[in-house]
């Protein structure tokens, strides 16, 4: 696998006047990083891929385990990720729209990582 390397805003790593690639695990990072951040039915090729948020992350009545098992699916299910080891999150309701999990995950190429994804619905 190869895929056009992704910057902190990912957008295209276009530094030095060229494009980057990234393979392996830094791949397999980066891809569920994007899909942490694709909103359910966002993709006009494939509506039922993404995240849940209105309809359950954000959701006043939805429970942290249905949040917990949204994000984990998610990271589970990223090509490349064998088996979801941790995973760890916070969310403080008196701070709206700040979301953060921790995890960590085992590879195809049997390799344990961990990551990390924040979210911040108010931009600042």
């Amino acid at each position: 696998m190869i895929s056009f390397k992704l910057n902190e805003q990912m957008d295209f790593d276009i530094s030095n006047g060229k494009f980057h690639l990234t393979s392996g695990d830094d791949e397999i990072a980066q891809k569920i990083q994007v899909r942490l951040r694709q909103f359910y039915g966002e993709w006009f090729l494939d509506n039922e891929k993404g995240i849940k948020y209105h309809e359950i992350v954000w959701e006043p009545s939805s429970l942290p385990s249905q949040v917990q098992n949204e994000f984990k699916k998610t990271i589970a299910e990223t090509e490349g990720v064998l088996q979801v080891t941790s995973y760890k999150q916070a969310y403080d309701p008196d701070i709206y729209g700040l979301f953060n999990i921790s995890f960590s995950y085992i590879t195809i190429n049997n390799t344990e990582l961990e990551g990390n994804f924040e979210l911040n619905i108010l931009g600042e």
